[in-house]
């Protein structure tokens, strides 16, 4: 091509200068200047022509190719995209789905509180119920699975609670209830004093009395919808099966989920009127007389305490009558306060024998006991009897605080200087067998006193002797 353009410019040049000088046309002649630009005119449209029909296509097609392959690139792109967006939401489900699928058998293996410090979880740690601790795992785990949670309150030194746990929460067949309907949660309330109370005040908004094991069932978003205390394992005293209350309350969530959320309504609105009561709207003085009238309205003149049984000594009671007694003088409230002291003093609630006080009698005469020990109550207990010999001066209730002082010092405090907070009723699994002897044992013992023995305290079979 380029050997074709200088032909042509050369050739150009032979004719113009041959028809220039063919002409005889000097230089300066218009003549020749036209004839020049006649000529150039010429040799740029040949140019133009020679250009537009070798290097257009070329360039055309070029084009062409590199705009088919910007298309292509984008149209690769766009699928690689699409591809890579589908490949994401693919391996984020799997991601997700691994980590239930983990969790799940994680969980199901076994129940988790091997790993837990308090001695009350540590005694569930190889019950089949896939127990919980209480933590956000367990709450994300119910949404996940829809299910309600069963929330299990306790301590490690109650008695009902291993009384609960050994015919519910070893059995089997419950627990394959509580694993397959619920989320189970179990919770030591000295741990979590402040989630105690709370569902403690829950039970009561439901027209229940409190105590323990406190059993309550909620949502995922914590909020209680039902419980009770105690479930037997079978039907009695009017209380319901365990199991039945189970699949009872399964059921309700499953059938009918609109009185599940209309109970946590009610609940939750009257637990937080609890919260919000406006303490400058008491009066105090109408308080104080309301408060001692239902006292003593409720008191067993003859045998101390509050009327009927089970008898919890409940010593804050007579604390707040002993305060009154202080500023009024009146005797009532004195032989109130003297009546419970002495019978808890000389009753079998209190141990003769170890020292200290067990948490109630069954009876209402302080005669049986419950046979687990309470630091607080053996605390308020100490205190009193201090108060009660600084007004009465009587050495009796000196000796008594003496003798509850020094069980404590001995039985409750740790070596590092701390204490313990209760003693189990419980020994080889049977409530109070450490306070009691059986009836040949005293009979060896005591030898030629046993008559004598027997006379005075003739509270006991041929079988065990409690000596209160």
């Amino acid at each position: 091509m380029k050997s074709y353009l200088s032909l042509i410019i050369v050739i150009v040049a032979i004719q113009t200068n041959l028809f220039a000088a063919e002409a005889g046309m000097p230089q300066l002649d218009p003549k020749y200047w036209a004839s020049q630009a006649f000529w150039l005119i010429l040799v740029f449209t040949i140019l133009y022509i020679s250009i537009a029909k070798f290097y257009l296509p070329k360039i055309k097609n070029n084009l062409d190719n590199r705009e088919n392959r910007i298309k292509d690139d984008l149209e690769d792109a766009n699928k690689f995209k699409e591809l890579s967006e589908s490949r994401l939401k693919e391996y984020e489900k799997i991601l997700e789905d691994a980590k239930k699928e983990v969790i799940k058998i994680h969980i199901e293996s076994k129940n988790l509180l091997d790993k837990e410090t308090s001695p009350y979880l540590l005694q569930h740690k190889n019950n089949p119920v896939h127990w919980l601790p209480w933590g956000e795992e367990a709450f994300e785990r119910a949404k996940a699975e829809n299910k309600p949670i069963l929330l299990s309150v306790g301590y490690a030194a109650c008695h009902w609670c291993h009384v609960m746990a050994h015919e519910s929460f070893e059995d089997e067949q419950t627990a394959k209830i509580m694993n397959d309907k619920f989320i189970n949660i179990k919770l030591d309330r000295e741990e979590r004093p402040d989630l105690d109370n709370i569902y403690q005040n829950a039970l009561a908004l439901l027209g229940q009395q409190g105590g323990w094991p406190l059993t309550m069932f909620l949502s995922s978003n914590k909020k209680p919808f039902w419980g009770g205390t105690y479930f037997p394992k079978e039907p009695k005293h009017g209380i319901p099966a365990f199991k039945d209350v189970l699949v009872s309350i399964a059921n309700s969530c499953d059938n009918n989920p609109g009185a599940i959320i209309k109970n946590q309504k009610l609940i939750f609105e009257s637990l937080n009127n609890l919260d919000t009561t406006n303490s400058i709207d008491i009066n105090i003085d109408e308080l104080r007389v309301s408060t001692e009238k239902k006292i003593i309205e409720n008191c067993d003149m003859q045998n101390g305490g509050l009327r009927g049984a089970p008898k919890f000594p409940q010593l804050f009671i007579y604390d707040f009558l002993l305060s009154l007694y202080v500023n009024d003088n009146d005797s009532k409230k004195f032989n109130i306060v003297t009546k419970t002291l002495d019978k808890i003093c000389s009753g079998g609630i209190f141990d003769h024998v170890g020292g200290g006080i067990s948490r109630y009698s069954v009876d209402e005469n302080w005669l049986v006991p419950h046979f687990e020990k309470m630091l607080y109550d053996n605390a308020q207990l100490l205190l009193i009897l201090n108060k009660f010999y600084l007004i009465t001066n009587k050495i009796a209730y000196k000796k008594k605080a003496t003798e509850i002082a020094n069980w404590i010092m001995t039985e409750m405090q740790d070596k590092n200087g701390g204490y313990y907070s209760a003693l189990d009723a419980d020994s080889e699994g049977v409530e109070g067998k450490y306070y009691v002897w059986s009836y040949n044992e005293l009979k060896t013992i005591l030898k030629n006193d046993f008559e004598f023995f027997s006379k005075v305290f003739d509270h006991f079979t041929e079988t065990y002797v409690y000596i209160g």
